[in-house]
């Protein structure tokens, strides 16, 4: 590897630090909203607690 690369390489690794300090965190606060005519199952599998929705309608069958 030619010695002018390296340099390069370490802009390139610096950009692409910085842009993901940049995009900071991912807002999920839209998850908890509730749905309309859903249902809401809790199951722990592990230490987790995992929250299942799944809408459901009595016409068209159950649908995730």
């Amino acid at each position: 590897m030619p010695r002018r690369a390296l340099p390069l390489i370490g802009l390139v690794i610096a950009g692409l630090q910085a842009a993901s300090v940049e995009a900071g965190s991912i807002d999920t606060a839209f998850l908890e909203a509730p749905w309309p005519k859903q249902r809401v199952h809790d199951y722990e599998v592990g230490t987790d607690t995992i929250r299942w929705r799944q809408k459901a309608s009595a016409g068209e069958g159950i649908f995730a």
